[in-house]
C-alpha cells in the first residue's frame, strides 16, 4: 500500500498534515508580498523545498496576521517536566534572488531558535540522543542591525515569546535555560526572557557546540 508517516506531537497537539512547513519556508514566502510575484516566481526560489504551488496559495491567502502564519493554531499545550531549553544562534540562509536578468545566489542574515523540553530519554541512544517536544522560530535579514543595536531585537523576540505561550504550558515552578555562543545580543535576550517571565528562573550558558569548537 502507500508509504505514510506519521507525526506523534503533531496529533497531539491537533496539527493536520498540510500545517507542516518549517516557519522559514513560511517566512520566505511571505517576503514575497507586495513584490508582485507570481506563485510559480516563489516556487522556483524555493531551492530543496518540497512544496507545491497551493501550498504556496494557501500560505498567501492565510496571512491575516504575523502571529497566524509562523504558528499553527492549537488549544493544547505542551507539559514541561522542569526545564524549557532555548537555544539561540544567528547564521547565513543561501538563497535564489529573483532578478530581471535572471536568478541569482544570495546570502541573507537570519537568527534563529530551537525551542524544547529537552531529551527523550525513551528513544534517545549514546549515538543518536532524540530532542523532545522541538519548536522554533526564525527572523530573516536585519542582524547587522540587531548586533549593532541590540534594543532592535523586537520582532524575534515577539515571535519567540509568542511561540512560547502559545505553545508550552509554562507556571512559576518551570526554568528556563538558555544556549548560545556567549554573543552580547544573545545575552540581552536572556534578559529580556527573565523580564517577561519574572516569576521563573533564567539561566544561561554556551552551548556544547560553541564550548568545544
Amino acid at each position: 500500500g502507500k508509504e505514510e508517516y506519521i507525526f506523534p506531537l503533531d496529533k497531539l497537539l491537533g496539527i493536520e498534515k498540510w500545517q507542516r512547513i518549517d516557519n522559514s519556508v513560511k517566512e520566505k514566502i511571505l517576503s514575497f508580498i507586495g513584490k508582485k510575484k507570481t506563485y510559480q516566481n516563489i516556487l522556483d526560489t524555493m531551492e530543496h523545498v518540497k512544496i507545491c504551488i497551493k501550498t504556496i496559495s494557501n500560505i498567501m491567502k492565510n496571512a491575516k496576521t504575523d502571529k497566524e502564519y509562523y504558528l499553527n493554531k492549537t488549544d493544547k499545550k505542551i507539559n514541561i517536566p522542569h526545564t524549557l531549553y532555548i537555544q539561540i544562534d544567528g547564521t547565513y540562509l543561501k538563497m535564489w534572488n529573483e532578478k530581471k536578468k535572471g536568478k541569482e545566489k544570495i546570502k541573507k542574515h537570519s537568527i534563529f531558535s530551537t525551542v524544547h523540553t529537552g531529551f527523550d530519554k525513551a528513544k534517545s541512544t549514546k549515538k543518536r540522543p532524540v530532542i523532545s517536544n522541538k519548536l522554533g522560530v526564525i527572523e530573516l535579514d536585519n542582524i547587522p542591525e540587531y548586533i549593532k543595536k541590540n534594543s532592535k531585537l523586537t520582532n524575534f523576540v515577539n515571535k519567540l515569546f509568542t511561540l512560547i505561550t502559545s505553545y508550552y504550558d509554562i507556571n512559576d515552578n518551570i526554568e528556563f535555560m538558555v544556549l548560545g555562543d556567549g554573543a552580547p545580543w544573545i545575552k540581552n535576550i536572556v534578559k529580556f526572557i527573565q523580564e517577561y517571565f519574572p516569576k521563573n528562573k533564567v539561566h544561561y550558558t554556551i552551548d556544547k557546540f560553541h564550548l568545544t569548537s
